[in-house]
C-alpha cells in the first residue's frame, strides 16, 4: 500500500506547477497507466528532459510509484504504486486545498509561528495531521500529540488492531 508524504508532494507541485497539467491527464484518462515515461512527460510538460527525469524521480521518493532507468530497449519511467488516477485525484486535491501540508502544526499557530516542517518549536500538547493511504480510495487522517509516546503509540495499535472484524 502506497504511503505518500504529502508534505513533500505539495512542496514538488509548488516547484513544478507543471505537474498539475500531468495530474489532470492522469485523472480524466480512462485507461489505467500503470506507468508514465519521460518521453509521455515530455509531450504534457515542457521542461528539459533532465528535470523531466528528476521530477518523476521525485515522485516516486514521495511514494507515488518507482522510478525505473531505461534499459535494453525500455524507456525511463515512473512506474505507479498505485491506480494512477487515484494518486492524482490526491496530488490535485493537495496542489488546491489551503489546508497545511502533513507535518505541520494543526489548528491556529502560535504567536512565534514555526518554519513550516520544523517542529522544534512545537510545545507538548501541541498536534500534528498524519495522513496515511490504507485502500485506494481511502485516506485516514489522524491528529496526534507532538509529543506521542512510545507507550501511547503501542495502545492507539493494539486499539486499532481490536477494531478489525477478521479472525
Amino acid at each position: 500500500m502506497a504511503v505518500i508524504d504529502d508534505k513533500a508532494l505539495r512542496a514538488l507541485i509548488r516547484a513544478t506547477p507543471e505537474l498539475i497539467a500531468l495530474f489532470e491527464s492522469l485523472a480524466r484518462d480512462g485507461t489505467k497507466r500503470r506507468r508514465t515515461t519521460v518521453d509521455e512527460l515530455d509531450q504534457l510538460i515542457s521542461l528539459d528532459r533532465q528535470r523531466l527525469i528528476a521530477v518523476l524521480r521525485e515522485l516516486g521518493e514521495v511514494g507515488l510509484g518507482e522510478f525505473k532507468v531505461g534499459r535494453k530497449g525500455h524507456p525511463s519511467r515512473l512506474e505507479w504504486s498505485e491506480d494512477p488516477r487515484q494518486l492524482a485525484a490526491i496530488a490535485l486535491e493537495l496542489a488546491a486545498s489551503p489546508s497545511q501540508p502533513t507535518g505541520e502544526i494543526a489548528g491556529p499557530p502560535p504567536s512565534d509561528a514555526a518554519v513550516p516542517g520544523d517542529t522544534t518549536q512545537l510545545e507538548p500538547g501541541e498536534v500534528l495531521e498524519h495522513s496515511y493511504v490504507l485502500r485506494r480510495d481511502l485516506r485516514v487522517r489522524l491528529r496526534l500529540p507532538v509529543d506521542l509516546t512510545l507507550r501511547e503509540a503501542e495502545c492507539l495499535g493494539d486499539w486499532l488492531r481490536g477494531l478489525s472484524f477478521e479472525t
